[in-house]
């Protein structure tokens, strides 16, 4: 896991990946500042950033080429683990995080580790992004879902997204830059991670989000049928 975040990373050992994601880094760099001073990335990776940014980007080329391992998940055990990775910073922050799970809740077809990957990084950007003493509510929900999906929203209390950089979102390196988010550090990859095991799994990503008010994440993802004997 990345340090204080709980995001579970996982580098791809194959020769030359480690040093191809290097060179990306260094030639894309200059598009991650850093939380004290807007500095390019060079000042940022010196404070230890560059591992995480190496291990996000890692990632990214590793979902791009490795098959998914697919059975039926319950959403509700899955959901509760990722709120428990953001409750120390939460806490810290005094933002508070709800779940709320829809009762009999279908099954989805998924990787299990790349769902915990994703909803872990999506709960910790509403914590992140949030204002003190702000609050995520978690919710999977059935009604007002596309037929045939389930739906999980992350919702928080937040800065928000200025309505023209939403459709940037989940573009590798890109982080929104307003007066609200530049105290703020981050690699500008973990959006990516998300939409691509979103995609990967015939799932659909929508955002909706306020300037000042928050933001909601919906994901939809293929209901499947409940296992024999669960």
């Amino acid at each position: 896991m990345s340090e204080g975040t709980g995001r579970i990373l996982v580098v791809d050992d194959e020769p030359g990946m480690r040093e191809g994601c290097r060179r990306i880094l260094e030639s894309e760099g200059h598009r991650v500042t850093t939380a004290e001073s807007g500095e390019q990335a060079l000042g940022l990776f010196s404070k230890g950033a560059f591992d995480l940014a190496l291990l996000d980007l890692s990632r990214l080329q590793h979902l791009a080429k490795v098959a998914l391992t697919p059975a039926p998940v319950r959403l509700e055990p899955l959901l509760q683990e990722a709120v428990s990775f953001a409750a120390q910073p939460a806490k810290a922050r005094n933002v508070t995080i709800t779940l709320e799970p829809a009762p009999d809740l279908p099954y989805v077809d998924a990787d299990r580790e790349e769902m915990l990957r994703l909803f872990t990084n999506l709960v910790d950007n509403a914590v992140k992004y949030n204002r003190e003493g702000g609050s995520v509510l978690v919710a999977a929900v059935q009604a007002g879902a596309a037929p045939g999906y389930v739906a999980v929203e992350v919702t928080d209390t937040g800065v928000g997204i200025p309505q023209g950089a939403i459709a940037r979102l989940g573009e590798a390196f890109y982080r929104v830059r307003t007066a609200a988010t530049m105290q703020i550090t981050g690699t500008g990859l973990g959006l990516s991670i998300c939409r691509q095991i979103i995609e990967a799994h015939h799932g659909q990503l929508e955002v909706e989000s306020e300037e000042g008010k928050g933001s909601t994440f919906r994901v939809l993802l293929p209901r499947t049928q409940r296992p024999a004997g669960a």
